[in-house]
């Protein structure tokens, strides 16, 4: 009875962690990315891209008090995708992301 049951929560165990994986795999994920603010911005094109847009010219685009423009990228992505991008995030920079 004892070995049934442990049987049956690892079956429970399994079912949750494939769930979970998915779930980490499934493009349920809206974000807002800024291209200047990543250290590879050419990792944009690994995202499911649905809105681009420029901004206007003399945008503050580090510390230094250097102007340019703004490319921010509408994606939709997984969780395992927002996971691989939080390393090319340059300091004082963010991206956002929601359901």
């Amino acid at each position: 009875m004892k070995q049934e049951f442990l049987d049956k929560k690892l079956i429970v165990i399994s079912a949750f962690l494939a769930f979970e994986e998915l779930m980490n795999m499934k493009k349920n994920w809206k974000g807002g990315i800024i291209a200047e603010g990543l250290s590879d911005p050419t990792i944009i094109n690994k995202f499911s891209v649905y809105e681009a847009t420029i901004s206007k010219d003399n945008m503050p685009i580090d510390y230094k008090g250097n102007v340019g423009r703004w490319h921010g990228y509408g994606v939709r992505c997984s969780r395992k995708e927002i996971d691989a991008l939080q390393p090319y995030i340059l300091s004082g920079w963010y991206a956002h992301f929601w359901r």
